[in-house]
């Protein structure tokens, strides 16, 4: 590969990379799906990754906070800061158990039980335009890029001195 090739590879990489990092395109579509004006109001302050955690206690509920970090691969204390902000919008609740103070299950409210639906919905929509995309690509050019990304994934190009 030239370095002209790599260049424009790279330039590609980093262009994605900013798209995502700055992408409000989900937000954007949870607000014009949603009839409820509070959750619309409520989308405008959460970030991708509270909307995660929501779905995450959506699919998995009752679940305590270890489970929600290990599904989403996240750290404990992430999902600990994230719960307390979905509780003050009150789109979760606590539950402690009885015979253990320091266990919590969370459980999603009737409103956030609304927003985990419409989250589900703009999954299933982005799920359907992903294959369309790939409609394009022959079966053998999806394992070569299947295989790119299972590498890009695991990869970092950032050298840290020990």
């Amino acid at each position: 590969m030239n370095d002209s090739s790599q260049k424009k590879i790279m330039d590609s990489f980093i262009k994605l990379m900013e798209r995502e990092s700055e992408n409000d395109e989900e937000k954007q579509w949870l607000m014009q799906k949603s009839s409820h004006d509070t959750i619309t109001d409520m989308i405008k302050g959460m970030t991708t990754l509270m909307l995660h955690v929501l779905d995450g206690i959506g699919r998995f509920e009752p679940v305590n906070g270890i489970t929600i970090s290990r599904q989403l691969n996240i750290p404990k204390g992430s999902v600990s800061k994230i719960t307390r902000k979905l509780m003050a919008k009150k789109l979760i609740r606590a539950e402690f158990l009885p015979n253990n103070k320091k266990e919590v299950l969370y459980h999603t409210t009737l409103l956030g039980q609304e927003l985990f639906n419409l989250h589900q919905e703009l999954h299933k929509e982005m799920e359907k335009n992903f294959g369309q995309f790939l409609q394009k690509y022959s079966e053998s050019e999806l394992l070569v890029i299947s295989a790119f990304l299972q590498d890009l994934a695991g990869t970092t190009f950032v050298t840290l001195e020990k």
